[in-house]
């Protein structure tokens, strides 16, 4: 077996590591108290699981925004369909969260890439009306989720800072719905 083989194989078992981990969080009963940013992060960790194994097999559409994260569905179970809904936002939509638009497709396909936000949650269809109280929950291309308060925002005036274009903050300007 060559090295090449050997890096396959080990990024296939950390990629399935941490689907596996984001899985077992999903079947794991949330508790009613729990707030929605854990689960949101919850959600936002199993996308980015799925992003990886395609991103590894070369299987990534030319897709946008909650498109982006919707080509995973063949993969996700009917009852885990909330993956794709952050549970402060809206519950008539099929994804509330942005993706990466058309300008960053290409560089989500260089495995050389530095991490960049891939995901967060959609705040509104204008970005603007907060899906959370105090911060936004974020998924970066490496795989990384983690939430960040408003304050810790470029722009933030102490309250919610737009996020998608037109966003203050440059990490969240080419995140689209």
């Amino acid at each position: 077996m060559g090295e090449d083989a050997f890096r396959a194989a080990g990024i296939w078992i950390v990629v399935l590591a941490i689907m596996g981990g984001g899985l077992i969080m999903a079947m794991m009963p949330q508790p009613h108290d729990s707030p929605p940013s854990y689960r949101c992060m919850n959600n936002l960790k199993q996308l980015g699981g799925f992003f990886q194994v395609r991103q590894v097999d070369g299987r990534l559409e030319d897709l946008v925004g909650a498109a982006f994260f919707l080509q995973f569905r063949d993969e996700v179970r009917p009852e885990w369909m909330a993956v794709f809904r952050c549970p402060g936002g809206p519950e008539d939509v099929t994804c509330s969260y942005r993706g990466p638009d058309a300008t960053s497709l290409g560089r989500l396909r260089d495995p050389g890439l530095r991490s960049v936000i891939l995901a967060c949650c959609a705040n509104g269809e204008n970005g603007d009306e907060p899906f959370h109280d105090d911060g936004v929950c974020v998924l970066w291309s490496s795989g990384k989720v983690e939430f960040i308060p408003w304050e810790e925002m470029e722009g933030c005036d102490g309250g919610p800072v737009k996020v998608g274009p037109g966003s203050p903050d440059p990490r969240f300007r080419h995140l689209v719905r």
